[in-house]
């Protein structure tokens, strides 16, 4: 068992406090992230709830996604299915449904998937605006001094 030095939600927040950041976090992220989604999606495997809490920071900054309880097997593209994932990391027209309390609707988890990795990616590199770009090491060591979550 290993050790994560928190949520991708948790870095976002400590890099938002303290202005700093290590100058390939958003290229590193976007290329991890990218890496996880096509190796699930090659499986026909949908995560359907990313979001940052659910994508852990492991040692050497590398990120992992975790939290599969919506996941699901998926052979079609497009199919007629059950609303769900956080609201804020859904598209435009699921987001719509959802409020309207519509609870199935036809879309393509897979798109959906997409749509939260570039919520994501876009929240982190809006998070790094003004950031003074350190040492990674640095940043590593600040955040093992912070919570430890067991991976």
């Amino acid at each position: 068992m290993e050790y994560g030095l928190g949520s991708l939600r948790e870095f976002l927040q400590f890099v938002r406090k303290f202005k700093i950041c290590y100058p390939e976090f958003l290229k590193e992220l976007a290329k991890d992230l990218k890496s996880q989604k096509r190796i699930l999606h090659e499986k026909n495997i949908c995560h359907r709830d990313l979001k940052p809490d659910n994508i852990i920071i492991r040692s050497g900054m590398k990120y992992l996604f975790t939290d599969y309880g919506l996941a699901g097997i998926f052979k079609n593209m497009t199919q007629y299915m059950g609303i769900c994932g956080t609201l804020a990391y859904l598209p435009e027209n699921i987001q719509e449904a959802k409020k309207a309390k519509i609870d199935f609707c036809e879309m393509n988890p897979f798109e959906n998937d997409e749509y939260a990795l570039k919520k994501i990616n876009y929240e982190a590199e809006e998070a790094t605006q003004g950031a003074k770009m350190e040492d990674k090491s640095l940043l590593i060591i600040a955040l093992q001094n912070g919570t430890n979550q067991t991976i």
